[in-house]
């Protein structure tokens, strides 16, 4: 029998970013339910990713949010926490703005939207450049993805020379087969998404210093428009949860205050 305690634990939910699934979260998922004992951590795929990536992805973040939104209706009466990376931040952002389910707070990861200029948000000279050493990198493991090395080149900071996740990666690739075109219709939304303000939900930004991906300054333009703040974290790209999940899962503890965090094992 569960307890009315129990039923009424907050719910921290994880979204993943662009042509991600759940499984990319890696240990972080582990890690976060062991700092945070008194939540519930669960991750969600985003439509077109994962076990949903039968799934045509939208070309508008407002239809991915929906689609998070009925998945967290078993949650009412919880108090639901959203932490999103990248495209799951411009998600979790216009969540609040669909549906009635309430929800407590919202913290958005090395997240942009367009109020930033696109190269700010998507630099694609890492990307070309993640491109060129994943195929000089992928010629020792012709069994692994060219997508997965490039996104792990351009990523990631301490991670892009991980053989072993590369390798494990690429298996999720082909349990999944995600078309190519999702990745195109969930960058089309992406450089589409309006950032609209939440007067009813608490909503912070976290921004790795060092990503070479998204620029920071467009964490710090939506938080000045939030009226909020940015919190940073050292030593990161922009899979802030592959290259620093102890340190994330630190920040994350510090913006919910949470006195109980604990340093994960």
């Amino acid at each position: 029998m569960v307890s009315k305690g129990e039923t009424m634990k907050p719910v921290i939910v994880l979204l993943r970013g662009l042509f991600r699934e759940q499984r990319h979260w890696g240990e972080f998922t582990q890690l976060l339910q062991q700092s945070q004992s008194g939540c519930d951590v669960i991750a969600i795929d985003t439509l077109g990713n994962g076990q949903v990536a039968h799934r045509r992805s939208p070309l508008d973040i407002e239809t991915y949010a929906d689609h998070i939104m009925a998945e967290l209706a078993s949650y009412q009466g919880r108090p639901i926490i959203l932490i999103g990376l990248s495209l799951g931040g411009m998600i979790a952002l216009a969540c609040p703005h669909r549906g009635t389910l309430p929800l407590q707070h919202i913290i958005a990861i090395n997240s942009s939207c367009n109020m930033s200029p696109w190269y700010q948000r998507f630099h694609i000279e890492k990307v070309l450049m993640g491109l060129w050493q994943a195929w000089r990198w992928r010629e020792r493991d012709q069994d692994t993805s060219l997508i997965e090395a490039a996104i792990l080149r351009f990523t990631t900071l301490s991670q892009h020379r991980n053989q072993r996740l590369l390798q494990r990666w690429s298996q999720y690739r082909k349990q999944n087969r995600a078309p190519i075109s999702h990745l195109i219709r969930q960058l089309y939304a992406a450089l589409r998404f309006t950032f609209v303000p939440s007067d009813n939900v608490t909503v912070s930004f976290i921004a790795a210093s060092q990503d070479q991906l998204v620029n920071p300054e467009c964490s710090q333009n939506m938080a000045k428009r939030q009226g909020s703040q940015v919190h940073f974290i050292e030593a990161a790209g922009h899979d802030a949860g592959l290259d620093q999940p102890q340190a994330l899962c630190q920040v994350i503890a510090g913006i919910l205050q949470c006195p109980e965090y604990r340093q994960p094992p």
